[in-house]
């Protein structure tokens, strides 16, 4: 046989095997998912996980705070709170067992009459240990660096650095310490006072992308001025970074005290906290979390605490589908957010049918009763 015929002659199973293959690959495209959902609750087993309030931000009498340290501890642990850091601006109140030899700043003596009135002294000025495996809490050391934009810093012993030093030196000495840091009330740098200098989008954006211990930034804070603000700057830095690089949001109450001279009311504690989803309560699940984002904020601006805050029972997520239902509790509707727009209300969302969902989209839980909400992390979106 001529070998160029042969070659240039057709098997009898060769177009048998074309259909197959054809077929084969528009089965395998056609289960390819349309987006890649970047889910930070993806391991949580939501039958047996527990579910902890805590917070990271919190002053004492040590140093521009109202209560001792065992008195501040006490008080959050009567609300429910089981992970508390305190974090005194520039220096460190820890550990808990230790409380006893330290004392309180000249600052608070200083304010005894005009701004601590309503307190009697040993709630102030009396120091006591606590035992955080006794009260079943955890325990984050922790402080505020203050010199700059105020920066929380975590899971390390760096006190304070120098008044002329900044963010970059602090984060990178926070790092060598294998410590985590987190961006307080950003909000309030919108050059409205001195101590207070505007900071553009882009600072943050460079900030986040240089550090990796900079895991995230305060959504909410006390909820009193600039509190819109904050949520503001941390979507605007969101639709930046997501989804290569997230940014978590945390709630916390910037507890000092409950009054402010006059007898305003300043801070409720439990008005803010952050719900971390944990296998068990341990330092290093509570560490876990804060890096993988395996944690829920809140916000009650109800401060008698009579109506409770929604609750999140599951997250389902289907990248093949492309869709995220959330199942929940004490609340009234669901608004989910992209970009800083709300895009879509319910319960359900399938991201094919929002095209202005863009990089990333996140999920609030409102009880309208009292404003009261619960909001997940960003969940990552790329389209594929």
């Amino acid at each position: 046989m001529n070998k160029s015929n042969f070659s240039k002659s057709k098997h009898p199973l060769q177009g048998f095997f074309l259909i197959i293959a054809v077929s084969i690959f528009s089965i395998f495209t056609s289960c390819k998912p349309e987006f890649d959902i970047d889910n930070p609750y993806e391991n949580v087993n939501w039958e047996e996980y527990g579910r902890f309030k805590g917070d990271l931000h919190a002053h004492t009498s040590r140093s521009d705070g109202h209560l001792s340290p065992n008195e501040l501890v006490d008080r959050f642990c009567d609300v429910g709170f089981r992970i508390l850091s305190i974090t005194d601006h520039n220096l460190i109140t820890f550990p808990w067992q230790e409380f006893s030899s330290l004392t309180a700043s000249d600052r608070t003596y200083n304010v005894r009459e005009s701004e601590l009135y309503y307190l009697p002294d040993e709630k102030i000025f009396v120091y006591e240990n606590r035992d955080p495996d006794s009260l079943g809490m955890i325990a984050i050391q922790g402080n505020e660096i203050s010199w700059h934009h105020h920066i929380g810093s975590y899971f390390c012993d760096f006190e304070k650095g120098v008044n002329n030093s900044n963010e970059q030196e602090t984060l990178e000495a926070i790092s060598a310490k294998n410590g985590l840091a987190v961006l307080n009330h950003p909000g309030d740098y919108n050059g409205s006072r001195p101590s207070r200098p505007y900071y553009p989008i882009d600072w943050y954006i460079e900030l986040f992308q240089r550090f990796e211990n900079l895991i995230g930034m305060e959504a909410y804070n006390t909820g009193l001025a600039y509190q819109p603000e904050h949520v503001n700057k941390w979507d605007s830095t969101l639709t930046r970074l997501m989804p290569d690089r997230p940014v978590w949001g945390f709630s916390n109450e910037d507890y000092h005290g409950d009054f402010r001279p006059g007898g305003e009311i300043r801070h409720v504690i439990g008005r803010n906290g952050n719900l971390f989803l944990l296998p068990e309560l341990t330092l290093g699940e509570v560490r876990s979390a804060m890096e993988n984002g395996v944690f829920f904020f809140f916000h009650n601006p109800d401060v008698s605490g009579n109506v409770p805050v929604p609750e999140i029972n599951s997250i389902e997520v289907n990248s093949t589908k492309g869709t995220i239902q959330i199942e929940g509790s004490n609340y009234d509707y669901i608004e989910w957010i992209s970009e800083g727009d709300v895009v879509h209300k319910g319960d359900f969302l399938k991201i094919s049918d929002f095209p202005e969902i863009d990089n990333y989209v996140r999920a609030v839980l409102y009880n309208s009763k009292n404003g009261a909400l619960t909001g997940t992390q960003p969940f990552g979106i790329q389209k594929n």
